[in-house]
């Protein structure tokens, strides 16, 4: 409609134009001619850009996720009316890749740099722009079980976060199965640091006694010597040895039932760090280089093998 009155206003103005320059008609008739041509192009530019804004509008019915993911419960119906102050429609959760928000305790964050200044221990790679030190990530599930796929660190705060007292770490994980879900508990492990001179020894070699951890050792003379120990976590089914003993010690892993009184006389049956260490079941633990130096020992008179860095 409005086009129209556009159109006919302009022919009108071309028709009479020429007949006020002749003096024909009257300079009223001619003035009225050409404000209902402008008159018209008003109208038409108002009505264009209703037109526009009706277009955006509609625009505005479609909503286009800005990320991939999955979407949960729809918060409204079709027909329901969205505000600027009730405009939520649905959450969307990206499962691949997924992140892990975790903390690390301060205790253990302290710990680490006086081992890494004093050379006992070295990070995965140079500290990274984001606060990250390259540390590989693994996941142990509610269940116990062990989530499959490795992640990533990639985020470490720089400062300590006054609720939880610790240092706010991310991680990123691989997760194209979608068994985990957002909101999931998990515990992270972190490993990829790496021990310098250390010892381990298996874990059934260890013994708790009133004085805390000990060991028995085998002396030269094959007879029984308990040594307190230090521990620092275990790898790969081995205690990792910190104080108390030294390279080339020989350490009872099996037998101690009947072989548990220091000073008895041993005849120890070296085997090897593979027969010492279980075979499965194990998980890792976090920046503790595995150095096995165990062997199994006999029944009646046991003893056992060197352990070594």
């Amino acid at each position: 409609m409005s086009e129209a009155k556009l159109n006919q206003a302009k022919r009108e103005y071309a028709r009479l134009a020429p007949l006020a320059a002749e003096k024909a008609i009257s300079q009223k008739e001619f003035d009225d001619a050409k404000s209902n041509l402008e008159t018209a192009e008003a109208s038409f530019k108002q009505v264009r850009a209703q037109v526009n804004e009706a277009r955006l509008n509609l625009g505005y019915t479609r909503v286009v996720a800005p990320i991939d993911g999955v979407t949960g419960v729809a918060a409204k119906s079709n027909g329901s009316l969205v505000t600027t102050a009730d405009s939520l429609l649905t959450t969307i959760v990206q499962t691949d890749t997924i992140y892990i928000n975790f903390s690390i305790p301060e205790a253990d964050y302290l710990k680490a740099v006086k081992e890494v200044r004093s050379g006992k221990i070295a990070m995965p790679g140079q500290r990274a722009s984001n606060g990250s030190l390259g540390f590989d990530v693994r996941l142990k599930l509610a269940d116990g079980s062990m989530f499959p796929v490795a992640g990533k660190m990639n985020f470490v705060s720089e400062k300590v976060n006054p609720t939880t007292g610790g240092f706010d770490a991310r991680a990123q994980v691989a997760n194209q199965d979608g068994s985990l879900r957002p909101g999931q508990f998990v515990r992270v492990m972190l490993a990829g640091a790496k021990r310098s001179s250390a010892l381990a020894v298996p874990q059934r070699a260890v013994i708790d006694s009133p004085m805390g951890k000990m060991v028995f050792t085998v002396s030269p003379d094959n007879k029984l010597v308990p040594k307190p120990v230090e521990l620092d976590g275990w790898s790969h089914g081995e205690w990792i040895v910190t104080k108390g003993l030294q390279n080339g010690d020989r350490v009872m892993v099996d037998g101690v039932i009947k072989a548990h009184e220091p000073g008895m006389t041993v005849k120890p049956v070296a085997v090897s760090t593979q027969d010492a260490v279980p075979a499965a079941g194990v998980a890792p633990a976090a920046v503790a280089a595995k150095s096995p130096a165990s062997a199994t020992a006999g029944n009646d008179a046991s003893g056992g093998a060197p352990a070594k860095p």
